[in-house]
């Protein structure tokens, strides 16, 4: 009787063990179906739009009033917010064919409207160190993480002029430089 007892035992054990690994398949593989997950994204895209461009020759010492003056415009014609940098790219700063810098070789950027109407300082410096300009240096950042939002555009004034310090300015001369935005 005690066998029989133990063999119904066993079979009942057997059926509920097969009982509890059926429901957990059946919960877990239930669990295991998601719902559809749409994913969408956006479109990054700026426009540089530039205006007047700077081109000066022989120039001579002389004040912020009498630079040069170079005209840009930066547009967000995509759909996201766009992060922007502005910086002066391959610079090339040389005097007698060696590269160089130049305290007294000055740039300062300036918000500006539509019409180009000088507005608020973003920044100014020097081709020089104490602004952050090693001799030789390829970029110059001049400004980063600028932020525009969709539709939107920001103008601006780059000034560029040889201060004038009121001295000789024999190391001014036979300065060349050329570079980009």
């Amino acid at each position: 009787m005690e066998e029989k007892q133990s063999k119904l035992f066993l079979i009942v054990l057997v059926a509920i063990v097969l009982i509890v690994t059926g429901v957990s398949y059946a919960y877990f593989t239930a669990m295991d179906t998601s719902e559809e997950q749409v994913v969408q994204s956006g479109v990054l895209e700026l426009t540089y739009t530039t205006g007047q461009d700077i081109n000066a020759t022989n120039i001579i010492p002389t004040e912020e009033e009498n630079a040069s003056v170079h005209q840009f415009t930066v547009e967000n014609t995509g759909t996201l917010d766009a992060h922007y940098n502005i910086s002066f790219i391959d610079i090339t700063l040389t005097k007698m064919g060696m590269d160089t810098y130049s305290h007294n070789l000055k740039w300062a950027l300036y918000q500006a409207d539509e019409d180009y109407t000088e507005g608020t300082l973003v920044k100014s410096g020097s081709f020089s160190s104490s602004s952050g300009y090693l001799s030789g240096d390829n970029e110059f950042v001049i400004k980063t993480n600028m932020i525009l939002a969709p539709a939107e555009k920001q103008s601006y004034l780059l000034k560029v002029w040889l201060q004038e310090t009121g001295k000789s300015q024999n190391e001014d001369q036979g300065l060349s430089l050329a570079m980009k935005m």
